[in-house]
């Protein structure tokens, strides 16, 4: 279980962007407005079990090298 802490989403978030440079099938500029919009859609949540379960599916995304 993650912490939802700001300093987890702000570290998840940094990777997802810096994950970007080594894009080699997928748009940058489309995968990098992605990441944003889904995290300015989900900025104002406040129940902790949905940020959670968030950050583990954006960590899961990471660890499964993934590419949109």
């Amino acid at each position: 279980m993650m912490s939802c802490s700001r300093q987890a989403v702000l570290s998840l978030y940094r990777q997802l962007l810096t994950k970007s440079r080594s894009l080699l099938y997928t748009d940058k500029d489309y995968y990098l407005t992605r990441i944003r919009k889904e995290f300015r859609n989900n900025q104002h949540l406040t129940d902790k079990k949905e940020i959670e379960f968030l950050l583990e599916k954006g960590a899961a995304f990471l660890q499964k090298n993934r590419l949109l």
